[in-house]
């Protein structure tokens, strides 16, 4: 991919990673299929992997990062392009979550009632406290499988801040060779979210921060898709098992819970309750109370 640099300067030494490769200050002739010509100064952005699936992230995170208003300032593109660079180092870093956890959220936000809510709400960092954050309304997704409705918790996710409310969508999934894996979860998100191509480009790039190393569980794994839609219940974070009395100076405080005898927050709650926690409701199917 070229993009057009709008001012001169020294060009910044190329980037090498594996995969991807950047080459700034190139005079080039571009030559359009019509017979146009165009001269000038452009910076080469290019995937150099072999594996199809890479490409496809590739062109669907790039184009819109690069071009989504329009050709940017030389310094705007090269900010971008360290976005970018970044994006890619992350592949050779380790996962930052399980495969489970993330399946977990992009499941919620493709079958929620309003995914391009979700997805602006999504963190921007698999690091954050709460995978969803918007206003007040906090909702952290948990998933766990072989059937025990057991998860492990960070003690500030079911002591949410002051003023704010926490849920908690906690679902099962299976491995299934015949199931969905994230990448064709994506696939059928609905037309809204695929035709955006600024909303797609950070669904994938949130996927490539997130497994890292092992992105390529995006299209290998598969999880039971109607198990994760029967068993999805959605709790009052205040409402989980957790440790009492914990000292102030003790931080980080991490615990397994199984919460198979807590209670279901109604519908209809959820729904008058409205925003984040209305947008997460699926959009046909009822969930278990």
């Amino acid at each position: 991919m070229l993009v057009a640099e709008t001012a001169a300067g020294d060009p910044s030494p190329p980037v090498r990673l594996p995969n991807f490769a950047v080459d700034f200050g190139l005079a080039c002739v571009v030559r359009e299929l019509g017979g146009a010509e165009e001269r000038g100064v452009f910076t080469s952005v290019r995937c150099d992997s072999r594996e199809p699936e890479l490409h496809r992230l590739f062109l669907e995170i790039v184009p819109p990062l690069l071009l989504d208003d329009g050709a940017p300032e030389s310094g705007q593109l090269r900010q971008r392009i360290k976005q970018l660079i970044e994006l890619f180092r992350s592949l050779s870093r380790p996962s930052r979550k399980t495969i489970h956890g993330l399946w977990g959220e992009i499941f919620v936000i493709c079958t929620s009632s309003n995914p391009l809510q979700m997805i602006r709400a999504w963190h921007t960092l698999p690091t954050e406290r709460f995978d969803f954050a918007d206003g007040a309304q906090r909702l952290e997704v948990k998933t766990a499988g072989g059937g025990a409705r057991s998860h492990v918790f960070g003690l500030e996710q079911v002591r949410p801040p002051e003023h704010t409310s926490a849920v908690i969508a906690s679902l099962i999934i299976d491995s299934m060779g015949g199931g969905k894996s994230v990448s064709e979860l994506v696939v059928g998100l609905p037309g809204a979210v695929r035709n955006d191509p600024a909303v797609l480009a950070r669904v994938n790039a949130v996927i490539l921060e997130t497994l890292g190393e092992h992105w390529r569980q995006a299209s290998e794994s598969r999880f039971d898709q109607e198990l994760a839609r029967q068993s999805l219940r959605f709790l009052d974070a205040r409402s989980i098992p957790a440790p009492q009395d914990v000292p102030v100076s003790v931080t980080d405080v991490h615990f397994r819970a199984d919460v198979s005898c807590v209670s279901g927050l109604p519908i209809d709650q959820l729904r008058s309750w409205g925003g984040l926690f209305a947008a997460a409701l699926p959009r046909i199917r009822a969930v278990r109370e």
